[in-house]
């Protein structure tokens, strides 16, 4: 049976052969952690971001919001999923990716060493949030995991990313608060976009 409003809930009867000597009369499951069917997207009219090529922390022209209220309640979920292009030089030094909401910087990549001489090597960010508590001085917490492109050799996986309880009284989840992302390169020689961002939240 399919119950709606409830959660998952399945029952099924299984037959076991007359020659065995034990059977199993029903089966029930029930679920009420999110499924792919309890996510919204958003943010899909956001385009491709103008190109960053300047040391230092520096916002990505790509932004949106999230629709009201979608994370004003513990155990809702904000997922993002983000690619783009970026080209380095001999000595590209590191970079450091950041996501942001409601204006406060909630989680970054990490410092992580770039690959030298790429030229529109392609890099995702995949980020997962749950609200721990909800409100005008929301808490979450969650990873994000970061992963420049190298054709010449082994991908470069981001080192940090991880996030436990952040509180900040200025991220307000009662309302639509923004998603933005930046980007930190510490030498110069390098350029980076966004190509394609992607945003879901739990019901």
């Amino acid at each position: 049976t399919f119950a709606p409003t409830g959660g998952w809930s399945f029952s099924t009867t299984w037959q076991v052969p007359t020659t065995e000597s034990a059977s199993v009369d029903s089966v029930t499951i029930l679920s009420p952690s999110p499924s792919l069917l309890d996510f919204q997207t958003f943010g899909a009219s956001v385009t491709a971001s103008t190109t960053i090529n300047v040391t230092g922390t520096t916002a990505f022209s790509t932004t949106t919001t999230v629709p009201t209220a979608r994370l004003n309640a513990p155990l809702r979920h904000l997922q993002a999923h983000t690619c783009g292009l970026y080209s380095t030089g001999a000595s590209p030094g590191t970079d450091v990716i950041g996501f942001s909401l409601a204006g406060v910087p909630i989680v970054s990549s990490g410092t992580t060493t770039l690959p030298a001489n790429i030229t529109n090597g392609t890099w995702t960010a995949d980020l997962d949030l749950t609200v721990s508590a909800g409100g005008a001085s929301g808490q979450l917490i969650g990873k994000l995991t970061v992963i420049w492109g190298n054709p010449s050799g082994a991908a470069v996986v981001s080192t940090g990313g991880t996030v436990t309880a952040q509180p900040d009284a200025g991220m307000d989840l009662t309302g639509a608060p923004a998603v933005s992302w930046t980007n930190d390169f510490s030498a110069a020689g390098n350029s980076i976009t966004i190509q394609s961002p992607l945003y879901s939240t739990s019901n």
